[in-house]
């Protein structure tokens, strides 16, 4: 690039930033990149056009690179950054970058006052967005189930892990007692419950079953002690074919997340194991001979029952 043109290209595009002509400069300013006739006034008037034009996406790509490089102008790099942040509305990616920055011994003391106002403000606004987003879930989640649609009654619960569910407990509640709700609908539900610690005790009816609890109290649903100890009963199977037991692993943990909260008892733990034996050679058509009782079939009907609950609603 000869020396007139870049001068030129850098007046023009100046000009044109200056008159509010941004397609145009930015037009200009790709040019001198093109030829790595960079400097920190292109980076900035590149970026001043990216975000005029609403091209917030690639304004932030960009500032990604410029922070990572750390010269002389960090703090100002990371300061449009945090801004376009802002802008877009990444509280939580940029209440994570601020708390980083302001913890760093050669911030400037004008930039530290500016980068902790925004800290506080992004705090608040996170909140409110996330009280926002959980009205917007449950109201979805009202119509869904006026609808009869289990799956996405189920998808809406699944999202609700990134906001509180706690204002609308009583809500919930109503949910985990209505016969015509999912089985699995309501692990879900329970889940939620245990995850944001809900202290309030609430009522649960599942398969002609109710019973109170404190989610708060409970063990995870996939921790739970059952699993551990009716697969334990199997590990000659385990041994002998781990894709076998593979199977009836995953029929067990099917099964137990369907009735939750409700765990069978330990008397119950040996019938529950021979049922998924006796399922895992059936579904994988391996002959073998099981001497079965009128209580293992019992276990064998729930678990076939549980496992399409299960398979309704969830893709595994």
């Amino acid at each position: 690039m000869f020396p007139k043109w870049q001068k030129s290209l850098e007046k023009d595009s100046k000009q044109a930033i200056e008159e509010k002509r941004y397609k145009d400069a930015l037009y200009l300013l790709n040019q001198l990149i093109e030829y790595d006739k960079t400097s920190h006034d292109l980076w900035i008037g590149k970026l001043i056009c990216l975000m005029e034009l609403g091209e917030m996406e690639q304004a932030e790509d960009l500032c990604q690179d410029l922070v990572t490089k750390e010269d002389a102008f960090y703090y100002e790099y990371v300061h449009i950054y945090s801004t376009i942040l802002f802008q877009t509305g990444q509280y939580e990616l940029l209440i994570e970058l601020l708390l980083e920055i302001i913890e760093q011994d050669d911030l400037p003391e004008s930039m530290e006052q500016q980068f902790q106002q925004m800290l506080e403000v992004s705090k608040s606004l996170k909140e409110d967005k996330k009280s926002e987003q959980a009205l917007r879930y449950i109201n979805h989640l009202k119509r869904a189930v006026i609808e009869k649609d289990d799956v996405v009654q189920w998808r809406i619960i699944e999202k609700c892990k990134h906001v509180s569910i706690q204002p609308y407990v009583h809500e919930l509640q109503q949910l985990l007692v209505d016969q015509a709700i999912h089985p699995v609908v309501k692990t879900a539900i329970i889940e939620r419950f245990l995850e944001q610690q809900v202290e309030e005790e609430v009522e649960i009816s599942k398969y002609n079953q109710t019973m109170k609890i404190k989610p708060s109290e409970l063990r995870k649903v996939n921790s739970d002690y059952s699993s551990v100890n009716i697969l334990g009963l199997l590990e000659d199977v385990e041994q002998e074919n781990p894709t076998l037991f593979d199977l009836i692993k995953k029929l067990c943990q099917h099964y137990l997340y369907v009735v939750y909260p409700f765990t069978p008892n330990e008397e119950a733990y040996p019938k529950i194991s021979k049922a998924l034996e006796i399922l895992g050679y059936q579904y994988l058509q391996i002959e073998r001979t099981i001497n079965e009782q009128d209580e293992v079939n019992k276990y064998i009907i729930e678990i076939i029952e549980c496992n399409k609950e299960y398979s309704s609603i969830i893709e595994d």
